[in-house]
């Protein structure tokens, strides 16, 4: 395990249950067993199968590694609960259904300005800045999220091109890429919280 990992894994597997102690009664109904059980044992795979080998991608400094890791905290439960007869599409509604609740823990004032800000040539420059910093650590660590930024058109107000996605490599390399899809609809999830429209053309992990 890397050290910035193994630095973090506490907070991490905190983190982790934070999120998934909410949605205990969806947990049990998709699989059959006691939430705690399958929480516990989803850490354990968190831990030992995708924290112990997860790519440093430049630690805190890069929002991808926040990405990554949070991402894995339901790819772990998917691990855990597909073997006792839970689908994808289930787990993935838990997924969508956590990240809609960390987002409602955001004041309503502050999605609200969130959403403001986004609209404005101040938030273009937050977004452009955000861009460049990913791709220059795209150049440095193979399993950085790399995009491009592109200008406004008459059909969209903000525009990213994807060309690399952290996640989608990392899944691949441990056979549980069928649960990707239901990543990327994550962005859905957050971006509807916010009450900001999100439109995807394609998606690499489709």
């Amino acid at each position: 395990m890397h050290k910035y990992y193994k630095k973090n894994e506490k907070k991490l597997l905190k983190d982790m249950r934070k999120m998934l102690s909410p949605l205990k009664r969806e947990i049990e109904q998709a699989t059959g067993e006691d939430a705690d059980k399958i929480i516990n044992e989803a850490q354990k795979v968190y831990k030992e199968k995708y924290l112990e080998q997860m790519p440093y991608i430049g630690g805190k400094g890069n929002s991808g590694t926040g990405n990554l890791t949070g991402s894995c905290y339901f790819v772990a439960l998917y691990d855990v609960s597909r073997n006792y007869g839970a689908t994808a599409e289930e787990i993935g509604k838990i997924a969508t259904m956590a990240m809609q609740k960390m987002i409602e823990r955001v004041p309503k004032f502050a999605r609200a300005l969130i959403k403001k800000i986004m609209y404005t040539n101040f938030g273009q420059k937050i977004l452009k800045k955000q861009v460049a910093k990913r791709k220059a650590y795209a150049k440095d660590y193979p399993y950085s999220w790399d995009s491009e930024y592109r200008e406004p058109n008459e059909k969209y107000t903000h525009q990213l091109i994807a060309h690399r996605c952290g996640i989608e490599m990392f899944l691949r390399d441990k056979d549980t890429a069928d649960f990707l899809p239901y990543l990327c609809n994550l962005d859905y999830a957050m971006f509807g919280t916010l009450i900001l429209p999100l439109a995807r053309e394609n998606a690499i992990g489709l």
